[in-house]
This record gives C-alpha cells, sequence and structure tokens, in this order.
C-alpha cells in the first residue's frame, strides 16, 4: 500500500453548473473586465467569493432579537428556499401575513418586525434568507446542537465577541 497517498489531504468535490440567460449574460459581461481576460470560471469563482463575503458583511449589520429570529425561522418552511431573486426582498410583507408569533410560542410585534425588515437594505434582506436557509440546511436541532447556539452559528444572533467573529487583522483581542 501506498503511504504517501494515503496522507494526501482530499480534494473537495468540483462545483460544476452551465450559466444561461441573465446568469450567463453577468458573467460574459465581466470576462474581459479591465481589459483582462479571465475565463468564465474564474470571473464565477471570484463574484461567488465576492457575494459570500458580501452577505456576511451585510448580516453582520443585522441586529435580530431572539424572539424575531426564532419566528423567521418558525416561518422558514419553504417560505424562502429557492425563491426567485426579486421575492426575496419582500420577506417584510412575508412576516405581515404570516401566522403570529403567538402560534410558535414567541411574543413579539408581528407588524414591527415585519416594518423592521422593510427597512433593510436588499442585501441585508438576501443575507438573512441566506442565514435562514443554512440553519434549516443543518436538520432539526432536537438532540444536537440547541436552537439559539445554532441562531449564532449562522449569524441571525450575535453571540458575544470572539476572535473568530471579528474581521482578519483586528486589534481587538491582540491582533492575528
Amino acid at each position: 500500500m501506498n503511504t504517501e497517498s494515503s496522507k494526501t489531504p482530499k480534494r473537495p468535490p468540483a462545483i460544476q453548473f452551465r450559466p444561461s440567460g441573465l446568469m450567463r449574460d453577468f458573467i460574459d459581461q465581466r470576462v474581459k473586465a479591465d481589459g483582462i481576460d479571465m475565463s468564465p470560471n474564474t470571473v464565477a469563482q471570484r463574484d461567488l467569493f465576492r457575494y459570500y463575503h458580501l452577505q456576511h458583511m451585510c448580516l453582520m449589520s443585522v441586529n435580530l432579537t431572539r424572539e424575531e429570529a426564532a419566528y423567521l425561522i418558525s416561518l422558514s418552511n419553504g417560505l424562502t428556499v429557492h425563491q426567485h431573486p426579486n421575492n426575496i426582498p419582500m420577506l417584510w410583507a412575508n412576516v405581515a401575513d404570516n401566522d403570529p408569533p403567538e402560534a410558535f410560542g414567541l411574543e413579539l410585534d408581528q407588524n414591527q418586525l415585519s416594518e423592521k425588515l422593510r427597512g433593510l437594505s436588499p442585501c441585508q434582506v438576501f443575507s438573512i434568507v441566506d442565514a435562514i436557509e443554512r440553519f434549516v440546511a443543518k436538520g432539526d436541532c432536537d438532540g444536537g446542537q440547541p436552537f439559539y447556539d445554532r441562531l449564532e452559528e449562522v449569524g441571525l444572533l450575535k453571540g458575544p465577541l470572539t476572535p473568530q467573529r471579528l474581521p482578519r487583522g483586528s486589534t481587538a483581542f491582540g491582533g492575528d
């Protein structure tokens, strides 16, 4: 048995897709940006990284209470997954038109949360929807990670300030 190859770290699976329509147009517009020829793959990879970074930055600027975050998760059954991007900014309307928080054992002002969401930027709302989808993708919390810990892990709640939550190079905890 070759021990060298067994020590080689396993590479993550490749992510592949064939962009079409508007997505293809977006990528094609960026292939020769700034006079630099880049492959569509490189453009898509760079832009996806930027998108995820932007999502993180926007979510850090959202302040939800425990009850608000729990209510959004409670409403998430099929509500947000794979929604068309044009519908995501309407999250506030989904909150306004849905079951009252009391139906989920929560005490909060549904109209106030709806207005709070309505006042957020599209980026902030997209980041909330992304966090909800990541929460749901992890499956039920029963017997596993506590519910509010998972809300914190996906960024819907702000936990204690730790070095892991700070931008790289921050000096709040003495740097890297």
